[in-house]
């Protein structure tokens, strides 16, 4: 099969897990704004546009999107490296969409 259309299908499937609520999915902080918050592993308890609520093993932390770059861990068990500026915004208004160059 043509590689271009496998990673299509692979970046249609990554961007349907990303577009919908991403409460659920295992995260760790791999790039951040706030050294200290680098590193950071979790479950996505909740979100808003700008932020994310993770669990951690002692405590629950709000993290902002913007600034950080996480790797989350998809529902097949593969794990994606994300920008927070691609799952900015509320999940219902990133179901429309559509990402550039991505």
């Amino acid at each position: 099969m043509n590689t271009n259309t496998e990673k299509n299908r692979r970046k249609q499937y990554v961007w349907s897990q990303l577009s919908t609520f991403l409460s659920g999915f295992n995260v760790e902080i791999k790039k951040s704004s706030s050294p200290e918050l680098e590193g950071v592993k979790g479950v996505i308890e909740e979100e808003t546009a700008g932020l994310l609520k993770i669990q951690t093993k002692k405590r629950s932390i709000w993290v902002q999107k913007l600034g950080q770059i996480f790797e989350i861990e998809l529902a097949d068990g593969s794990k994606v490296i994300v920008e927070g500026s691609i799952i900015e915004g509320k999940p219902e208004h990133r179901v429309k969409r559509r990402t550039k160059n991505w």
